[in-house]
């Protein structure tokens, strides 16, 4: 394949199929000096394949195909969708930050990728950039710790907090899940669960899962409307049962005998 592209350089089609051959027999330097041929030459390769290699590449923090889809975000964006785009480069950010630093400060993670995303062009304050962080940072666990500094659990209850401010979000199950625990676990002020009741509830009038309804009852408890609370409950284990769960008990006992709830 060496010797086809020397002998026709302007050969884009074989250029291609020369750089995808050169990543699967892991010859990266050389890949990426090919890929910068291929990008040089732009002009003369159709808008499709062009946005195609750099896609195939361009969640490698190290290679120029990151760089490409970072300054021609928005022309990607047009094409491919705005949720797709930013995943892959807000991924990337991640593990360009992840690369550069090996501790285990959340605090300082989360500082870095910051001035990564800012650097990109985005607004760290994006609703779609916060709901991204708040999956990451919570769904996943990720850099989580027994014992951490409160300023790297401040991180997860701030990223949790936002997602809950963003206007008729509908979450998915995992997500909210998790959200939820967290809040009820380590904020329990007032407007975060009055915040996290509501939100449950719209989240519920959309998919109605019982386990929303058993998470609002420990926030509702925690805001001292037993009444509410225990009513959450009833309803939580009737929906659980008609959906045959039989084995569903209410998380407020495990939340008492940890200590979280009196």
């Amino acid at each position: 394949m060496g010797n086809k592209y020397k002998e026709n350089p302007t050969d884009i089609e074989h250029l291609y199929d020369y750089i995808e051959y050169l990543y699967v027999t892991e010859k990266y330097l050389k890949a990426e000096k090919m890929l910068k041929v291929y990008f040089d030459q732009r002009d003369s390769i159709d808008t499709a394949s062009w946005m195609a290699l750099v896609l195939d590449y361009g969640s490698d923090p190290l290679s120029c195909a990151n760089e490409v889809l970072i300054e021609e975000k928005d022309a990607f964006i047009k094409e491919y969708g705005a949720g797709y785009i930013n995943g892959i480069i807000w991924n990337s950010l991640i593990t360009r930050v992840d690369q550069k630093y090996s501790g285990s400060r959340v605090s300082i993670f989360e500082r870095k990728l910051i001035k990564e995303v800012v650097d990109a062009g985005y607004d760290p304050e994006d609703d779609a950039f916060i709901l991204f962080c708040s999956e990451y940072f919570l769904l996943s666990n990720a850099l989580r710790t027994t014992g951490m500094p409160s300023a790297d659990m401040a991180v997860y209850t701030q990223y949790a907090l936002k997602a809950l401010d963003v206007n008729d979000h509908i979450f998915d199950r995992d997500h909210l899940t998790d959200l939820s625990i967290h809040i009820l676990s380590f904020h329990q002020k007032e407007e975060g669960l009055t915040k996290l009741s509501e939100v449950l509830e719209r989240n519920f009038a959309i998919d109605p899962y019982y386990h929303y309804l058993d998470l609002q009852s420990v926030a509702l408890y925690q805001l001292d409307k037993e009444d509410e609370a225990i009513q959450k409950i009833v309803e939580a284990r009737e929906l659980a049962l008609s959906q045959g769960d039989v084995q569903f008990k209410p998380s407020i006992n495990t939340f008492k005998k940890l200590g979280i709830v009196k």
